[in-house]
C-alpha cells in the first residue's frame, strides 16, 4: 500500500544506504516508527551507535506499508548489497490496531509478509518482536494481537521475542511511542537478545568452519 513517506524514505534513505555500504551491516531492523525512533528517542543506546545495524524502520507504516516498500525491491537490494545480513528483527502492526486489536486481514497482510522475507532469507534467525501496550487498549487486546504475532513466528521458523508485562511508564504522552525509559528498556531486550544469538551463530560457524579461529573472526565482524 502506497504512503508518500514510506515511499519517500525508500528511495531517498534507505536505498542509498543499502546500496553504497556494500556488506557492511549484519543486523537489519525492519518495521515501522518504534524502530525508526532509536534513531531519534533513542539514539544514545547501542541499538542506534552499532554501525553494523540497518535500521529500515518508517514513522507510520502498516503492515501494508512496509509490503510496499519489500515490492519496491527492498530485500533484494539487501540480498545483492549486504551480503553480511545474519539476524532481522521485525516490529510492525501497531499502526494497524483498531479498538477491538489487530483484525484477521492484517495479520493475514503479516503473515504474507513474514513468508516473504523467510523465503529470502531462508537461513538466518528472524525476530518478530511483540506489540506495546499502547492507545489506551486493554491489556487482553493487546495479548491476542500478540498470540497471533507468536502464530506466525511458529508457521515460519521464526522466533517471537516478547517485552514483558511489566510496561509501566515507558510509553510517550501519545501512548504511542516509547519515550526516553522505553528505549532504554527495549534497547536493553534488544541488545541482549542480538549477542545470545550471534554467539550461537559463532558456535555454528565454529562447527562448520576451521575450528576457532574460524568463530572468533566471525565474533570480531559481527560485533565491532
Amino acid at each position: 500500500m502506497f504512503k508518500q513517506r514510506s515511499h519517500d524514505t525508500h528511495h531517498g534513505t534507505h536505498l542509498p544506504q543499502i546500496e553504497n555500504d556494500q556488506g557492511r551491516y549484519t543486523i537489519a531492523l525492519l518495521g515501522d516508527s518504534l524502530f525508526e525512533r532509536f534513531k531519534t528517542t533513542g539514539e544514545n543506546l547501542s541499538t542506534n551507535k552499532n554501525d553494523k545495524i540497518l535500521n529500515l524502520g518508517v514513522g507510520g507504516d502498516k503492515i501494508q506499508n512496509v509490503q510496499y516498500r519489500i515490492d519496491q525491491g527492498l530485500l533484494k537490494s539487501m540480498k545483492q548489497h549486504q551480503q553480511n545480513i545474519k539476524l532481522m528483527y521485525v516490529h510492525m502492526g501497531s499502526n494497524n490496531l483498531k479498538k477491538k486489536g489487530l483484525r484477521n486481514e492484517d495479520a493475514e497482510s503479516y503473515d504474507t509478509l513474514i513468508k516473504e522475507v523467510r523465503a529470502e532469507y531462508p537461513d538466518i534467525p528472524i525476530i518478530i518482536t511483540a506489540l506495546f501496550i499502547q492507545r489506551g487498549l486493554g491489556v487482553d487486546i493487546i495479548e491476542e494481537g500478540n498470540k497471533a504475532l507468536q502464530k506466525i513466528a511458529d508457521a515460519h521458523q521464526c522466533e517471537f521475542l516478547p517485552f514483558g508485562a511489566d510496561q509501566t511508564g515507558i510509553m510517550s504522552d501519545d501512548n504511542v511511542h516509547l519515550n526516553e525509559f522505553g528505549y532504554t528498556e527495549w534497547n536493553a531486550i534488544l541488545e541482549s537478545d542480538m549477542k545470545s544469538r550471534q554467539m550461537n551463530i559463532s558456535v555454528v560457524g565454529e562447527r562448520k568452519g576451521s575450528g576457532a579461529r574460524f568463530a572468533i573472526m566471525y565474533l570480531l565482524k559481527v560485533d565491532s
